[in-house]
């Protein structure tokens, strides 16, 4: 389906996908670094660090449990070392300099628990820098090692269905949206695992999760959008009524919807011949989205379909909303 395609912009009304899930990475390290004090490697370390005054190499300790509490101790220390490498990680708000820490932390401690989060702040910077290539990469990474995680989910979820990321691997279209759809929803399912911020109130606790969750509501629109125009015979109307209602949860589910989702409802309803309904879809975006390229591309979409209405067009002889 050709239209004016805005899915490459930034979110205009605050998502990001790892200050929404922060809360949970942050808790992840906490529960990290409390593991760290409460483990048999933090108790061996004064021993172990007393043997090595009289033994140069752990090897060289003189009995088995000598040896493995060495051993314990090597790792607590190693794990020690990771978690303000992780901190300069979550705190560097510099893409390329958070993409080379990310990348240091991950050659140095490649078998490390953090390392899925590591990942996802990787992905997140990518995706600052607008490579989706790379977001799908690590976030995939991320992934294989946390299937759950949260943020990894959001993140590749919006990336896999964006026509750049599509075009670019034609022959596995179906598969990566399938990909998307199956992430998305598995993600829902998580939400409700998202801890509560200190002080936070349990109204906008709520609203924090009913955010994420609008998101991704949007991302499944986008997903459905996309598979409604592979068919031979013309747009499948089962996919485009999925993506309409997934981009109503989306508006309706938020105390500030995004204009993009309302743009793509109306791509939806446009390409289906529902005319009065898309001019109130991209009506309400070029609202939201004033001062904008938004605001210009709804107008745009507002113009064609009116002239559609005039030519006679009609939800039982639908066109397709031409773009630029």
């Amino acid at each position: 389906m050709k239209s004016a395609r805005i899915y490459g912009l930034p979110r205009l009304v605050g998502f990001a996908a790892l200050v929404i899930c922060s809360s949970a990475l942050y808790a992840q390290n906490g529960q990290v670094s409390t593991a760290q004090t409460q483990s048999p490697g933090y108790a061996a370390v004064s021993l172990c660090n007393s043997l090595r005054e009289d033994y140069t190499n752990f090897a060289q300790c003189h009995t088995t449990t000598q040896a493995q509490m060495c051993a314990m101790a090597q790792t607590e220390n190693q794990a020690r070392e990771q978690v303000p490498r992780f901190d300069a990680i979550k705190s560097e708000l510099n893409p390329d300099k958070a993409i080379k820490l990310v990348d240091d932390f991950v050659r140095n401690f490649p078998n490390s628990a953090l390392l899925s989060s590591v990942y996802a702040f990787g992905a997140n910077a990518y995706q600052q820098k607008g490579d989706v290539e790379k977001v799908a990469e690590y976030t995939d990474k991320s992934l294989k090692l946390n299937p759950d995680n949260l943020s990894s989910l959001i993140l590749s979820v919006q990336v896999l269905p964006l026509p750049q990321y599509i075009h670019n691997h034609p022959a596995d279209r179906d598969k990566i949206l399938r990909q998307a759809q199956s992430e998305a929803d598995l993600a829902l399912q998580l939400i409700p695992q998202i801890p509560k911020q200190p002080k936070e109130s349990d109204a906008d606790y709520q609203k924090r999760l009913a955010g994420v969750a609008s998101e991704l509501h949007a991302d499944l629109g986008m997903v459905h959008l996309e598979l409604a125009g592979e068919t031979p015979a013309g747009p499948d109307k089962a996919e485009l009524a999925k993506a309409e209602q997934e981009f109503t949860t989306a508006v309706s589910t938020t105390g500030h919807p995004d204009p993009r989702d309302y743009y793509r409802m109306g791509e939806a309803y446009g390409v289906e011949g529902k005319l009065d309904d898309a001019i109130q879809a991209f009506t309400k975006a070029g609202k939201l989205g004033q001062g904008t390229v938004i605001k210009t591309y709804a107008n745009e979409q507002i113009a064609q379909l009116k002239k559609r209405k005039a030519q006679g067009w009609t939800a039982s002889n639908p066109g397709v909303v031409s773009g630029n």
